[in-house]
């Protein structure tokens, strides 16, 4: 038996930077985060790592979050 499981924390700091670099030359760039379902530990760890990277683009705020109905 194996398990497999993915870094959902680098997840969101990946898609953070993503679009930190997107945006970095936008002045008072606004972004709004639509994550999934706020009981999984895993969008807590991705909303925290989205958030994290966003530090490093003083430029970007996130202006909301919004969960999605979406499924894992």
């Amino acid at each position: 038996r194996c398990w497999v499981g993915g870094d959902n924390y680098g997840m969101g700091l990946n898609a953070g930077h993503y679009i930190g670099e997107l945006l970095k030359d936008k002045k008072n760039a606004k972004v709004v985060e639509l994550s999934g379902p706020d009981n999984l530990e895993l969008t807590k760890q991705r909303t925290q790592g989205f958030d994290d990277a966003l530090k490093n683009y003083p430029n970007i705020k996130k202006v909301a979050r919004q969960q999605a109905e979406f499924t894992v």
